[in-house]
């Protein structure tokens, strides 16, 4: 296979619907609500609860409505190697960030951001474009939350109530205890 360098970029979002003012704040302490992507190959790649999706470098909307601004980006370094594996690389992603999988404070968009950059080789992204994650994990935070891109699916149902009277155990009847009999003794 023949190897080949990409430049790997990381592209860092505030999301529109925090409001300029309150994006401006959080900024200024270095608690951004921040969206991330990484740019490879002409790509962009990031993560919600549809689990990891490609799209245009810094397309960052769902549907006419941008949903964010990019606010920087940054060039991290370059992956070097073949097509099999780059793929390779966001094929294991893809397992360790399924759908339904998102969670705003412990796996989201930033977290999957760091994770690709990591198994790429190089250093992973600022501490402070995910830092409002940890602080929100550290108060016990961890809704769905803002997600940017691709399609995610509804949330599942709630699960149907169990019926206590199906969870209790069955007599069996004389008839089938004599079939069972039968059953063991190979008759």
């Amino acid at each position: 296979m023949v190897s080949r360098e990409r430049t790997v970029t990381l592209h860092v979002y505030d999301f529109v619907a925090t409001g300029s003012r309150t994006s401006a704040a959080l900024s200024w302490l270095q608690l951004g609500l921040h969206h991330s992507g990484v740019e490879i190959n002409g790509s962009e790649y990031s993560f919600n609860d549809g689990g990891v999706f490609k799209a245009p470098p810094q397309a960052c909307s769902r549907g006419a409505a941008p949903q964010c601004v990019l606010v920087e980006s940054l060039h991290l370094g370059a992956h070097v190697g073949s097509v099999n594996d780059f793929n390779g690389v966001l094929n294991d992603l893809r397992r360790a960030f399924p759908p339904g999988s998102y969670a705003l404070t412990s796996r989201n968009c930033n977290h999957f951001s760091d994770a690709f950059v990591r198994a790429l080789g190089l250093g992973g992204i600022p501490a402070r474009v995910n830092r409002a994650a940890s602080y929100g994990r550290w108060l016990g935070l961890g809704a769905k939350g803002l997600q940017v891109g691709g399609d995610a699916p509804a949330p599942a149902p709630a699960p149907a109530p169990r019926d206590p009277a199906r969870e209790q155990k069955k007599e069996l009847t004389a008839e089938q205890r004599a079939i069972l009999a039968r059953l063991k003794g190979g008759a």
